[in-house]
């Protein structure tokens, strides 16, 4: 089938030694639905020998009100017929799984503790919130600093727990910069913070229109899974 988009991941080069690539799915946002999301499968197919889809839909009540688990069921019944039809092993998670393991609550404690103020993944997180938050004062809307860092710890944990389950290294794949708190915890620059992300790879992707140079999803920056 005719695809209007092709991906580029010329920033994150590293991915190429890893096997297994996990598609983090932000439930609402356009590069995750229709074609945008089926040329991500089909570049993820051709690259890694199997893929595992990590759902964030819960983590989204963050922004208000959500139909606990009901974005995700619909999400993966609208874009199934991209993973069905890719060709490799697929395995689908939702966020709550991850967050129902025994595992969850003390990672998640280990990360406030290491948030600690005047630390250094406080920092980080606030450097990615306070982004978040300007972006949404420009479009016009509203943010919290509040309630961004309590996605942010909460992604933190959610994908630590996903990145130890996998065989080392794996592949993050996301159509944004790696976050600065994801960063420091990767590089193990917080001493403290849980292990396990820095087995997975944070790999940026770009989806670009085919037929022309105009690189149509581009993002500088995001905020965790679903750049809220």
């Amino acid at each position: 089938m005719f695809k209007s988009y092709k991906v580029s991941t010329d920033r994150t080069p590293a991915w190429r030694e890893c096997a297994i690539g996990t598609l983090l799915i932000s439930v609402g946002q356009p590069y995750h639905e229709g074609e945008k999301f089926a040329a991500t499968v089909e570049w993820a197919a051709r690259h890694f020998k199997c893929l595992h889809v990590l759902v964030a839909d819960t983590l989204q009540r963050h922004n208000g009100p959500i139909k606990y688990g009901e974005d995700g069921k619909n999400w993966y019944a609208r874009n199934r017929g991209a993973l069905d039809e890719c060709g490799k092993p697929i395995t689908v998670s939702y966020w709550d799984e991850w967050r129902a393991k025994p595992e969850y609550p003390g990672t998640e404690e280990q990360f406030r503790g290491a948030a600690r103020p005047g630390s250094l993944l406080d920092s980080a997180l606030r450097h990615d919130a306070e982004a978040f938050v300007a972006r949404q004062v420009r479009a016009g809307g509203s943010g919290s600093m509040e309630r961004s860092v309590c996605y942010l710890i909460e992604e933190l944990a959610v994908i630590t727990l996903q990145a130890r389950e996998l065989p080392a290294p794996n592949a993050r794949i996301y159509p944004g910069a790696e976050l600065e708190c994801f960063r420091v915890v990767t590089r193990r620059l917080v001493e403290d913070a849980p292990l396990g992300l820095e087995r997975q790879y944070h790999t940026t992707i770009n989806l670009k229109r085919r037929g022309n140079g105009f690189n149509y999803d581009r993002p500088t920056q995001r905020l965790a899974a679903a750049t809220l």
